[in-house]
């Protein structure tokens, strides 16, 4: 660190030895999850030979970072869950009046226990612990987006998409809402809309997937606001609330499905059950009244008043026959009942 460039007399550092400085401090930085010293050191490594090769140079600055912070924070969630697995049992604590141990602990002052207990000391480490994995999660979401903007910055579109796809597929990066939307936001910027609209609902139903909550109501509300921004002929919709968005998203189906009609098996059963009593009222009444029922293909019974009535007229009939004593008229009615 300590070279000077001997060919200028003001002793400033020459830009070989910038470059290597960078590189240094690159590598330096990568195991602090320090993103602007990162950026600054791929910024440096491209500002130092300006054409393919240094930003060839300040993508792998990237690329080794990310890396390095994945593989960390891989070793970290390993080493939680292993301690986590062969945690021992909390010691047995006396308290005053204890069963076990009947005088007062508290009363001896050196065995007196003065600290935190031992609890409460556990999920305090175990709170630190879980700010920072969070915090070096960001910083691996912070990275990728950093160099998405360099490359957007150089015009390197195809690059830039790369890397933004690499960002959302990334399983740390992956599961924050701020990598999808700056993925709308490009998108947008470079008059693709539908695109825009494609890529934040897949992150909102990623997001879903994964359980992630919070960040996926963050990125169901910046896909909400894309919504209702853009033309109806873009796929915008200026009147779209945010739970018609979570139905057409399949977040939420409850509402869909109040809406739609139901069919209750036990309603057609309780139409079944009134027609049967409605046909076993009626031949009763039948038989009470020496009525003829019928009863047609669909099940429902119908009087037979017609055939009743003609039945009563040819009756007469014959019993008129029969008074007269006309056997041959007689037998033409009954024949004529008959008939009816």
């Amino acid at each position: 660190w300590e070279k000077r460039d001997s060919t200028r007399s003001c002793g400033n550092l020459s830009k070989a030895t910038y470059i290597r400085l960078s590189v240094t401090s690159s590598r330096r930085n990568m195991a602090s999850f320090d993103v602007v010293e990162v950026a600054a050191s791929a910024e440096a490594l491209y500002q130092g030979s300006p054409n393919v090769q240094g930003l060839s140079k300040a993508r792998q600055v990237y690329e080794e970072a990310l890396a390095s912070w994945k593989a960390e924070i891989a070793e970290d969630q390993e080493a939680q869950a292993a301690a986590h697995v062969a945690r021992p049992p909390p010691p047995h604590t006396h308290t005053p009046c204890c069963l076990v141990c009947p005088f007062d602990v508290t009363s001896v002052p050196h065995l007196a226990y003065k600290g935190p207990m031992p609890k409460d000391a556990e999920r305090g480490s175990e709170a630190a612990a879980a700010a920072a994995a969070d915090a070096k999660k960001r910083s691996v979401g912070e990275l990728w987006l950093a160099w998405a903007g360099l490359e957007r910055r150089l015009k390197q579109w195809k690059q830039a998409v790369k890397v933004f796809d690499s960002a959302c597929g990334c399983p740390v990066a992956g599961r924050q809402a701020c990598v999808w939307v700056s993925y709308g936001d490009f998108c947008r910027s470079r008059g693709k809309t539908p695109n825009a609209l494609k890529h934040l609902s897949r992150g909102v139903k990623a997001l879903e997937a994964m359980g992630e909550e919070e960040e996926r109501e963050s990125a169901l509300e910046a896909l909400l606001e894309l919504r209702r921004s853009v033309e109806p002929a873009q796929g915008g919709a200026p009147n779209l609330t945010k739970q018609q968005l979570r139905v057409e998203l399949g977040l939420d189906t409850s509402a869909s499905t109040e809406d739609a009609p139901t069919e209750d098996a036990s309603i057609e059963v309780v139409k079944v059950a009134s027609v049967e009593d409605q046909v076993a009222d009626r031949v009763q009444t039948a038989e009470a009244t020496g009525e003829l029922i019928v009863i047609d293909s669909g099940g429902a019974a119908s009087g037979a008043a017609s055939g009743a009535a003609s039945g009563a007229g040819a009756a007469e009939a014959a019993s008129e026959g029969a008074t007269e004593g006309g056997g041959a008229e007689g037998g033409g009615a009954e024949s004529g009942a008959a008939g009816g």
